[in-house]
């Protein structure tokens, strides 16, 4: 079976790299500059520091990569960031995410958006923001994801509301709902997503077609990791025995173990988040960011699987106590690190990350790794 002609293919030169150039540094809030209302928090300072190659097969032997046609590095990685409002987490710990103040709203698609592009531009880095539609409309986030657009960043579909429950809705609502944040996106960038992540990672056949139909050229939704399961089981269960109830769901136990290197799946490309072999535990944000440096780097090497390392970050994990309200930093773990430390931390581990593979956004990967016209 043939892939169906992805949008824009033709127009992006058949997805070639465009280079790592330095992207121009995006004009977003920073210490000294006078930001727009509502958005004038301070922006910590990133420090500074101080100073299996050739063709790899899938399961079923076919290969990942056009014969005689290898990156330019062993490995190659992506970081994406998942923008999931303030608002996400007071609906997973039973909050009332009405009630958060313009401020806690802004933190993630103003201020997170603003560190990480000041962070990944200081080391010549594109990454892919998965943007939630319907958060676009908080002040300032437009214009945040904008200038991040702007600097060379990819953005892609994050969804419109962000409902955990979304592979479980018809395809005629889940069509609704990726729709309107394409539209959302559009808007605020001038170009529709081609990528694509379902809330809380949570597939199911129905909402993988959706994707097909609307002709994304790839999904990254697939976390096969049964310790984040188990985890995230005894989370909504503790939740329920206070007395509150997450709006977080568990996925279907059948994605837990699929492949964890780029594959086809559904006739739609698929890049799975990043999960060590064997065990299976995922290497994502709050993982690498909990850990030393040493031990953070070897966490990413450990976790490429297909010639890519998928590292998926989320804007909360750039936050501290002071960007949230009190009662969700109580029960956030994650926002007890300063923000300043967390950035130093990330920035370590992308830069040693560079100095072994070659970054791309998500697009990149998914047209080097399974081109246009290979069989699936």
């Amino acid at each position: 079976m043939q892939e169906p002609r992805d949008r824009g293919v033709e127009a992006r030169g058949g997805g070639r790299s465009q280079g790592l150039g330095g992207p121009p540094r995006a004009r977003l809030p920073v210490q000294g500059r006078r930001a727009e209302s509502g958005s004038d928090r301070a922006v910590p300072q990133i420090p500074q520091p101080a100073s299996g190659r050739g063709r790899r097969r899938d399961r079923q032997g076919r290969h990942l990569l056009l014969a005689g046609r290898e990156p330019a590095h062993p490995l190659i990685f992506s970081v994406s960031v998942d923008l999931d409002g303030l608002g996400c987490y007071a609906a997973i710990h039973g909050l009332d995410a009405a009630s958060l103040p313009e401020q806690a709203l802004q933190a993630v698609p103003v201020v997170a958006v603003s560190r990480l592009c000041d962070l990944f531009s200081t080391l010549r880095l594109r990454a892919t923001f998965f943007a939630i539609g319907g958060e676009l409309g908080i002040a300032g986030s437009a214009r945040a994801l904008r200038a991040a657009a702007a600097s060379g960043h990819e953005v892609a579909s994050h969804s419109h509301g962000h409902d955990y429950a979304l592979s479980r809705r018809t395809a005629d609502e889940i069509d609704g709902d990726l729709a309107r944040a394409e539209r959302a996106i559009a808007e605020a960038v001038g170009k529709a997503p081609r990528g694509f992540r379902a809330p809380g990672y949570t597939l199911s056949p129905a909402l993988l077609e959706v994707v097909r139909t609307r002709r994304y050229l790839y999904d990254s939704s697939l976390l096969p990791s049964p310790p984040y399961y188990a985890a995230k089981a005894a989370a909504i269960a503790l939740h329920a025995l206070r007395g509150r109830r997450s709006r977080s769901i568990l996925g279907g136990a059948g994605q837990l173990f699929s492949r964890r290197a780029p594959h086809w799946r559904g006739g739609v490309r698929e890049l799975p988040v990043a999960t060590l072999p064997v065990l299976r535990a995922p290497v994502i944000g709050t993982v690498v960011l909990a850990a030393r440096e040493r031990l953070a780097a070897g966490l990413a090497r450990a976790a490429a699987a297909g010639g890519h390392f998928n590292l998926e970050l989320h804007g909360i994990d750039v936050l501290d106590a002071s960007d949230a309200t009190p009662e969700l930093a109580a029960l956030q773990p994650g926002l007890r690190l300063a923000a300043a430390e967390k950035l130093r931390r990330l920035r370590a581990l992308l830069e040693s990350l560079r100095a072994t593979a070659e970054p791309l956004t998500l697009e990149q990967a998914a047209l080097r790794l399974l081109p246009q016209g290979v069989s699936h």
